[in-house]
């Protein structure tokens, strides 16, 4: 009998192609029906494992595909045939915290459907190895009973992962995504709910996010206790969980005893080791849920969990994305005899961080200029991000000194946003005295560069970082800023590169600015410090020109550039 040899690139379409092919071969060998299907469905979730985590980034190169081989063929045997599948793959094995080595539920899948399997971690790659129960050496017309899963046909199994791997809801939102998945849910395991509970931002509560069958909890806000009642207790104990008479006792929401479900089911999400929440399904019927019920329905839950992710990663991104592009100013305020450039590039983990810049006039007339850093990534830094600007932009109304300034907006922080932690630059202008007052968060010093002279990084006795600590004093600097001289400041993802000394970045920017249009400094700057590659981490910049006039008075303005920055203190 001819083997079936097979390599394909091991990506999300690499089970489908395997199944199309192994199926064909199948029948030209006239090989019996149900027991296909199980092999096929075997065959299929080791090819998916391999696809889904047996290649690290570096050998999943350009350079060197990422392959996924399948060689199958029939053992010899007199009078019962028995197909034996291995399926190798050629890169390091990706186990998440949570995966037990290889997949954790894809195996017990193989174990009840095959007469045995093996997995082989060699440096190489990984090898799984499966023999499928002997069946009789007959046609389609006469199938022995049907082996593996009781009550549920290998083609209604084989369908549990087309359902959740569909090219066609590859586009859909999360909530769509859900409602589409759960309808598919109920279908192919003969339930009458279905629902899908996800972690707050908190992760102490359970939210109804959608729900077939009992749309009762997502309508009325549902909300479980992490631990508590019947779903609290899959996401807090991280194992399915059975019913078979729901009553007060082992249900928390009151709304499944209502809807008149009896028996329930549910196992955890969860994706990149971190639980996302809970999928549970229910009968308005008495049924006894088993260990094999709770099998097929955590390999949907694994996938819905990959799938979920990655669609709230990218709303994620795309919200941070937008709400950064409305706080940041869309171009700079006129202010009489000041010029403004900045920039903004994400870093490139693809996720917006907590970097901002922001210039504005305060009632005095002075000119506010603030750079600063919320420690962390994602929407939840942004969204700490928009908070502290706020707060900020608010305390300058109250006071121009800077040092009060940031020493409002930690004590806000420090009480209303306790797991936020930002650096921050802000310095306020008096147009009048050319001086610019500044205080220091715990961030990285300005360069300042004046006309005729060389430019230098200024000396900042920076405080402690907003949100670690009270009870300190905050201070200022003050610093001249006469005509023509041009100020720059920047976040940390500027200087910060892997495998380069912090103070060489910050050699290369003062070299990089010099007292011309902000414009032209801002270019100069990135070129020099990002070049043509993406950075690492998010990247802000702000330059502040003070315009030079058309007659200045030398011995005046060389006095000016003598003077150094000087400590002011403030009790902040």
């Amino acid at each position: 009998m001819t083997a079936l040899e097979l390599q394909v690139q091991a990506d999300a379409r690499a089970p489908g192609r395997v199944r199309a092919e192994l199926r064909r071969w199948l029948a030209e060998h006239e090989w019996p029906e149900e027991e296909g299907e199980d092999l096929v469905l075997a065959v299929s979730e080791a090819v998916s494992n391999s696809a889904e985590h047996a290649y690290t980034t570096e050998r999943s190169s350009p350079d060197h595909d990422a392959l996924v081989a399948v060689v199958v063929t029939e053992l010899p045997d007199a009078n019962r045939r028995r197909a034996k599948a291995v399926v190798d793959d050629f890169g390091a094995w990706r186990a998440s915290p949570s995966d037990k080595g290889f997949r954790g539920h894809g195996l017990p899948l193989i174990g009840t459907l095959m007469d045995s399997y093996d997995v082989d971690h060699r440096n190489t790659g990984t090898r799984v190895t499966i023999v499928s129960p002997p069946v009789t050496a007959v046609s389609a017309n006469g199938v022995p009973a049907p082996h593996g899963l009781p009550d549920r046909s290998a083609e209604e199994r084989l369908r549990w992962l087309e359902a959740v791997s569909d090219t066609g809801l590859a586009d859909l939102t999360v909530d769509q995504l859900l409602d589409e998945l759960l309808e598919k849910v109920r279908e192919l395991m003969a339930v009458d709910t279905a629902a899908v509970l996800l972690l707050d931002q908190s992760r102490q509560f359970l939210l109804a996010t959608v729900a077939k069958g009992i749309e009762e909890e997502v309508h009325q806000g549902v909300r479980i206790p992490l631990g508590r009642g019947f779903a609290g207790r899959i996401a807090a104990g991280r194992h399915w969980v059975a019913i078979e008479q729901v009553d007060r006792g082992n249900v928390f929401n009151p709304l499944l005893r209502e809807r008149g479900i009896s028996s329930l089911l549910g196992v955890p999400l969860v994706a990149g080791g971190n639980v996302l929440g809970v999928l549970h399904v229910g009968t308005l019927s008495k049924r006894r849920f088993g260990e094999q019920d709770a099998e097929l329905l955590q390999m949907v839950a694994d996938r819905v969990a990959m799938a979920t992710q990655s669609r709230m990663s990218q709303s994620e991104r795309a919200a941070a994305a937008a709400m950064r592009r409305s706080l940041l100013p869309a171009q700079p305020p006129e202010v009489t005899g000041f010029a403004f450039a900045s920039r903004y590039v994400a870093g490139d983990d693809g996720e917006v961080g907590g970097d901002w810049y922001d210039v504005f006039t305060l009632p005095s007339g002075a000119v506010c200029v603030v750079v600063g850093d919320v420690v962390g990534h994602g929407l939840a830094a942004a969204q700490s991000m928009s908070q502290v600007r706020a707060v900020l932009r608010a305390a300058t109304l109250r006071t121009d000194d800077p040092a009060e300034v940031l020493a409002a907006v930690d004590a806000h922080v420090r009480h209303f946003q306790p797991q936020t932690m930002a650096t921050v630059l802000c310095g306020i202008i008096d147009p009048a005295t050319d001086v610019l007052l500044m205080s220091s968060a715990g961030h990285p010093p300005p360069v300042l560069a004046f006309p005729g002279d060389e430019t230098a990084v200024l000396k900042v006795d920076a405080d402690l970082p907003l949100g670690v600590e009270s009870g300190h004093d905050r201070h200022n600097i003050e610093v001249p800023l006469p005509p023509g001289a041009v100020l720059c400041l920047y976040s940390d993802g500027l200087v910060e590169r892997r495998g380069v000394l912090i103070d060489d970045n910050i050699e290369k920017l003062r070299k990089a600015v010099a007292p011309r249009s902000p414009e032209t400094v801002c270019v100069d700057v990135m070129r020099r410090l990002v070049g043509v590659e993406t950075p690492r981490d998010d990247v802000a910049v702000l330059v502040v020109q003070r315009l030079p006039v058309d007659d200045p008075a030398a011995g005046v303005f060389h006095a000016t550039l003598a003077a150094p920055p000087r400590p002011v203190a403030s009790n902040g």
